[in-house]
This record gives C-alpha cells, structure tokens and sequence, in this order.
C-alpha cells in the first residue's frame, strides 16, 4: 500500500509540472500569436495532455517494461512516441494548418529544440545531483571509518 501511495504522488507531481510547463509555455509565446487570454478548452487540452505525458513518462522510465533497455534508446523512443502523439492532437484539435510541410517542419523544430534542452538539463541536473550524492556518501564512509 505504501508503494501504491508514493507512486501515486509521484504521478501526482509530474502531471503538475508538464500542465505547469505547458502553461508558461504558452505564456511565453502567446504575445506571438496576438494571444491575451487562454481558453477554456485549451486548459482542459493541456490537462489531457499532462495526463498523456504522464503516462508515457512513467511507462517507459519507471515502469518494468523498459528495464533492461539503455538510457538513449529509452530518449529516442520518447522522442519519437511524443512526436507521433504530438502530430494526432495537432490533427486532433486542429493547432495549425498541417496540410503545407512549412508549418510541420517548424513545428517539428521547434519541438526537437525543447526536447533537446528539457532532456540534455535534466541529464545535467542528475549528473550533478548525483556527484554531490557520491561526495556525501565518500564523507560519511570516512568519518564512519575515522570513528572506530
């Protein structure tokens, strides 16, 4: 039950954080597009895609069913998964006029810019999270040996 419930909050968080992303996100490009205000449906949209996000998330790096498979090919099946996801609810909700390759390909870059940063500074953000983890752990080994 203990596992049901952390798991549960850790879902919890990362639903908050994609909606929360998505809403700056927006913020932040809306003045582009002659955009004051956002809509009610666009909210619920980025509810269903937090939701979405999610899942995918959890599935493929937390989950059992990707265990045994390298960090990097784990990042390319995201990234494809999230673009193919991403082109459907384009389709979907109708974001932009799909039908001129111009649009796609900008949409894609745009996409392939942020996945890149998102992805390469939460890699940065472990790498150096877990070197101030395995200092901690060299100081208390020491001092626990200096002791006795």
């Amino acid at each position: 039950m203990k596992e049901f419930f952390k798991n549960t909050l850790e879902i919890k968080i990362i639903t908050c954080m994609f909606f929360t992303s998505q809403v700056v996100i927006y913020t932040l490009i809306a003045p582009f597009l002659g955009e004051k205000s956002i809509h009610l449906s666009l909210i619920w949209q980025m509810i269903f895609i937090s939701i979405i996000l999610t899942l995918l998330q959890y599935v493929i790096y937390a989950s059992n069913i990707f265990m045994k498979v390298k960090t990097w090919i784990k990042i390319i099946i995201h990234y494809l998964l999230l673009v193919f996801i991403g082109y459907i609810l384009a389709i979907i909700f109708n974001w932009f006029d799909l039908s001129s390759g111009n649009n796609f390909t900008i949409a894609l870059s745009i996409f392939t810019v942020c996945f890149i940063s998102f992805t390469g500074s939460i890699a940065l953000y472990n790498k150096v999270s877990g070197e101030r983890f395995n200092e901690k752990l060299k100081l208390y080994k020491s001092s626990k040996f200096d002791d006795k």
